[in-house]
């Protein structure tokens, strides 16, 4: 099954997420008692399932290349780093590998 196509907005006047360009009414953002912020909130989501795709795709890329060619550079304190990126290696290439996995993982539902 595949969520509504992106890009959504947030329609203040409806409470309402909306799909564009379609403007297909998603969901409306409302509580009873008005102590939630629902503008805050709907922006939040919007923000959050519009960037999604792009996400996903940087930290795939990311880690690709990363796997692949390793990490080169200046700690922060201006010590050299190098990971040729072992399997069993603790390197800053493992730590963004695994930090990345972990996201993907999230991202994905997996």
């Amino acid at each position: 099954m595949e969520h509504t196509p992106t890009p959504w907005k947030y329609e203040p006047s409806t409470k309402t997420l909306r799909a564009l360009p379609s403007n297909y009414w998603l969901a409306t953002i409302d509580s009873w008692d008005g102590a939630v912020d629902n503008t805050a909130n709907a922006a939040f989501i919007v923000k959050a399932v519009n960037a999604h795709d792009k996400l996903v795709k940087a930290l795939r890329d990311m880690l690709a290349m990363v796997e692949r060619h390793g990490v080169w550079g200046n700690g922060p304190n201006g010590q050299p780093i190098a990971s040729g990126g072992g399997p069993k290696e603790t390197t800053i290439g493992n730590i963004i590998c695994d930090a990345a996995r972990a996201a993907l993982a999230d991202l994905e539902g997996e």
